[in-house]
C-alpha cells in the first residue's frame, strides 16, 4: 500500500511497538484521486521515536481540493497504529460545498484511538463569511465532543449588523444503544435577517422576533441518524420526544397586508410513533394594529376592525 515504505510497518520490537527510524519530509507532496475529486497534500516535518519507543510526529500540511483548502499543523503520538493521539491545528481553511460556502475557517481537532477503536474526538471551530443557500452569515462557532457513549454539540451562528443570531446546545447519551437527546435552541430574528432567504420566504418590512425550542427524550439509534438537514424532522418524529416552542414577535409589518403585529405563544410539542402533536395553550396572545381591508373582507370581518 505504501510502496517502498511498506516494510517499515513490519518493523516491530518484542512487545509489538513500531520500531521506526527518524523520518523527515521536506517539500513532500501527495496527489490522490478520491471520491470527491483530486486532492493535493503538501507536507513538511518529521517523525521521531523517543526512548520509550513512542513515535512523535509533527507536520505542516497544505491540502487543496475542489472542496476547498486547509493549511495547518498535524501532530501524532503513539506506540503503534492501534493506540495513538492526533491533533490538527487549522490556521486557515475554506470550504466549498453544494449550497454552502465558508470563506474562513480556523480551529482545532483532537482525536484519540485506543485498542483500534476511537476513544474521543474534540473539535473547536470558528467560521466567518459563510453563505448557506444564498443566505449570508458573518460568523459562527462549532464545538463537538464525542466519546464511545456520548456526543455533545454546541453551535452559534450570527449575521452582520445584529440582524440574526442563533445558539444550539445538544447532547446525546448512550447513542450506540438507546440514545437520549437533550436539545436547546434559541434564536433572534429581525426583518434584515438572512434566514428569510434560507427559508425562501418574503422578509417583513420591519419587526423582530425571538424563538426558544427545547426537546428531551429518546431518538433512533446511531444507524438511523439523519445524514442531511432535511432528514432531521423525520428522524425526530421517529423518536419519543417532549418539548416546548416559545415564539415572541414585536412590530412585524408587511405593507399592503398588515402592520404592528405583536404577540407571544408557547407550544407544547410531542413526537411519538412518527406523529407530531402540538398543543396550543390558552394564554397565547397576539395583537394587530393594521390589517388590509380586502383581506378582512375575504375573511368576512367588518371593515371597521381594520385598525383595531
Amino acid at each position: 500500500m505504501l510502496g517502498s515504505l511498506q516494510p517499515l510497518l513490519a518493523m516491530r520490537d518484542g512487545d509489538g511497538a513500531l520500531a521506526l527510524p527518524v523520518i523527515r519530509l521536506a517539500g513532500g507532496r501527495i496527489d490522490a484521486a478520491t471520491p470527491v475529486g483530486p486532492v493535493a497534500i503538501e507536507l513538511d516535518g518529521e517523525a521521531l521515536p523517543d526512548r520509550a519507543r513512542v513515535l512523535n510526529a509533527a507536520f505542516t500540511v497544505d491540502i487543496e481540493s475542489d472542496l476547498g483548502r486547509l493549511r495547518g499543523l498535524v501532530g501524532v503520538s503513539g506506540r503503534d497504529l492501534q493506540s495513538l493521539t492526533a491533533s490538527l491545528v487549522i490556521d486557515e481553511a475554506s470550504l466549498r460545498l453544494a449550497g454552502a460556502v465558508v470563506n474562513r475557517l480556523t480551529g482545532t481537532v483532537d482525536f484519540t484511538l485506543g485498542d483500534g477503536t476511537p476513544d474521543s474526538l474534540i473539535a473547536r471551530l470558528d467560521l466567518a463569511e459563510a453563505t448557506l443557500k444564498g443566505a449570508e452569515f458573518a460568523a459562527g462557532e462549532l464545538a463537538l465532543e464525542l466519546t464511545p457513549t456520548e456526543a455533545a454539540v454546541e453551535g452559534a451562528l450570527s449575521a452582520a449588523n445584529q440582524a440574526f443570531d442563533v445558539t444550539l446546545h445538544a447532547r446525546l447519551k448512550d447513542y450506540r444503544t438507546r440514545p437520549k437527546l437533550a436539545l436547546e435552541l434559541a434564536g433572534r430574528i429581525t426583518a434584515a435577517s438572512p434566514i428569510w432567504a434560507l427559508l425562501s420566504l418574503p422578509p417583513p418590512a420591519g419587526g423582530r422576533g425571538q424563538i426558544n425550542l427545547r426537546l428531551d427524550g429518546d431518538v433512533p439509534a446511531r444507524t438511523d441518524w439523519p445524514g442531511a438537514v432535511d432528514q432531521l424532522l423525520p428522524w425526530l418524529r421517529a423518536g419519543d420526544l417532549r418539548g416546548r416552542l416559545d415564539v415572541e414577535v414585536a412590530d412585524v409589518a408587511y405593507p399592503g397586508w398588515m402592520g404592528g403585529l405583536d404577540g407571544r405563544v408557547g407550544l407544547d410539542l410531542a413526537f411519538a410513533s412518527d406523529v407530531l402533536s402540538i398543543a396550543l395553550p390558552a394564554d397565547a396572545e397576539f395583537r394587530l394594529a393594521v390589517l388590509d381591508r380586502a383581506l378582512m373582507a375575504s375573511a368576512g370581518l367588518p371593515a371597521e376592525l381594520a385598525r383595531h
